[in-house]
């Protein structure tokens, strides 16, 4: 069996009041008719608000994140123009967790 293909999208909702209402759906505006078919992860922890965001973002770009790894390891041995697309893909993922420019 392999993973909920990606990409995975954060949805919050009433963020305010609790940590647990942001969900990582496996798509971008998830049918509320089938809420829990388009659900990937319900409920992020952190020990602040902080935390819990850019504990989401990470678990959301797992997908991303293990394409990107494929990709590394498929291109270690290829020519430099394919290593450098790999290592664009990569830092764009780690700049999407941190949420920070690329």
């Amino acid at each position: 069996m392999s993973h909920t293909p990606g990409p995975w999208h954060i949805h919050k909702y009433d963020t305010e009041t609790t940590r647990d209402s942001i969900g990582i759906f496996s798509k971008s505006d998830p049918d509320t008719k089938c809420f829990r078919r388009d659900l990937v992860v319900e409920g992020v922890w952190g020990s602040s608000f902080e935390q819990c965001d850019a504990n989401t973002r990470l678990i959301a770009a797992a997908p991303e994140l293990l394409d990107a790894l494929r990709n590394c390891l498929q291109v270690m041995f290829e020519d430099v123009n394919t290593r450098e697309k790999a290592r664009r893909e990569a830092h764009a993922v780690i700049a999407k967790i941190e949420q920070v420019a690329p």
